[in-house]
């Protein structure tokens, strides 16, 4: 591991004219405390496709709500490789049923399990800046997550929650308080969303760019 490290300081800090791109303030905050860190650093979140995740309308939203009525069923949704936390939840709910759902590549299909949800759970313990909370967001669903890398980032307090990394107990207090209270509405998380619209986020990497190249022809 020494000698990797070794041969990639020498490789990457050889390098002139280089911009540093992070999907999260978070990743940035740690490449400037890297052997990177004489290189400027540009925060760009990773950007979705608002047209293939879009909520329900006002219309179908309110017959939603009609339906589940006088009904205490809630739908918790969540995403992970490991279902540690996910067990533990269903300890809580005793009544609950788990309904595993496969991996899809189907984009209609996934925003249709992301709008049929009451909340988005993103118990993750170390990610960058996932989308999966930017899709939940898109189809008008409000997104519960720890405060774990660039996760948070994506989530305030108008669409969501941001618990404590590991805080168990916070975790469910915040998903009993959305499924009991709806206290999020799917426009608010809907706007929320189009800040990470994909066509900004590549308009914001062709600035750079022209910008870079701006700067270099003039030295």
């Amino acid at each position: 591991s020494k000698w990797n490290y070794k041969r990639k300081k020498e490789v990457f800090t050889g390098v002139k004219n280089l911009t540093i791109v992070t999907p999260s303030a978070w990743l940035k905050g740690l490449v400037e405390q890297s052997f990177l860190k004489e290189y400027p650093v540009e925060v760009i979140p990773n950007g979705i496709n608002l047209d293939n995740f879009i909520p329900l309308t006002e219309e179908q939203e309110t017959k939603r709500r009609q339906q589940m009525a006088g009904y205490p069923h809630r739908t918790i949704l969540g995403v992970a490789n490991r279902w540690a936390q996910t067990v533990q939840l269903k300890k809580k709910f005793p009544t609950g049923k788990l309904l595993p759902i496969d991996r899809t590549a189907n984009v209609q299909l996934l925003s249709s399990i992301y709008r049929s949800a009451d909340v988005y759970v993103n118990a993750t313990m170390e990610d960058n800046f996932p989308t999966t909370n930017v899709e939940a967001l898109a189809c008008g669903t409000p997104v519960i997550t720890y405060d774990t890398g660039g996760s948070g980032e994506s989530v305030t307090e108008d669409c969501g929650i941001v618990v404590e990394k590991g805080n168990y107990e916070k975790l469910l207090a915040a998903i009993l308080k959305v499924c009991e209270e709806h206290p999020f509405s799917a426009k608010v998380c809907r706007q929320r969303a189009q800040n990470y619209d994909r066509s900004d986020r590549y308009a914001e990497y062709l600035a750079l760019y022209e910008r870079i190249l701006h700067e270099h022809e003039g030295k």
